[in-house]
């Protein structure tokens, strides 16, 4: 026997069969290429920091002010540091509801003006002549008039009214549970005895 061919024919199959198609070269090829893609746009949206609505809209204060807004700010006795922006307005205005972004740092107000039309006011936007809404907050606004903050705040003076029942309405009678029904014995009878299984056998 010919080891020499034999061995060579062996080898001849196992590289045929080792060969792959052409369209499954070039389907891995795309599958590779599409997994480099999927790998690259992972990376940049793990390095891309964006907020809930797109990338926030940062307002770059210089340090001083940093420093201004920190020697203002008292965390401990609050009241002290508001007697600049704590003013209240003079403004024929009622403030009904306000809304904070959190997504974006400002917010909305409704607010009524002179007339009694209640309209929604962004931060920024000029409430009447003079006067532009400059913050929100959950109570209040903060008005900017000739260059000085002013505060608005909701209309906390009449308390919520309270819910009576009319008398219109009888009241419902107590639902009461029938009595349970007294439990009857019921007579069972004798169970004959079980003879040997070996004898019938």
């Amino acid at each position: 026997m010919n080891f020499g061919k034999v061995w060579r024919s062996a080898n001849q199959s196992a590289t045929s069969q080792s060969r792959l198609s052409p369209w499954m070269r070039w389907s891995g090829g795309a599958l590779l290429v599409a997994l480099g893609w999927q790998g690259a746009r992972l990376l940049i949206i793990l390095l891309t920091s964006a907020g809930p609505l797109g990338p926030p809209a940062l307002a770059v204060r210089s340090s001083a002010e940093e420093r201004d807004t920190a020697s203002r700010f008292d965390p401990f006795f609050r009241q002290s540091g508001e007697t600049a922006s704590g003013i209240v307005t003079a403004l024929p205005l009622k403030l009904f509801g306000t809304r904070i972004d959190f997504a974006s740092g400002r917010g909305s107000a409704i607010i009524a003006t002179p007339d009694g039309v209640q309209s929604s006011f962004l931060v920024g936007e000029t409430i009447m002549p003079g006067a532009k809404l400059a913050t929100v907050a959950g109570d209040h606004v903060e008005i900017e008039r000739n260059g000085a903050r002013e505060r608005l705040y909701l209309d906390q003076s009449v308390p919520a009214p309270t819910a009576t029942p009319t008398a219109s309405q009888p009241a419902a009678p107590p639902i009461v549970a029938p009595a349970p029904a007294p439990v009857q014995e019921i007579a069972t009878p004798p169970v004959p005895p079980i003879e040997n299984a070996n004898a019938v056998q």
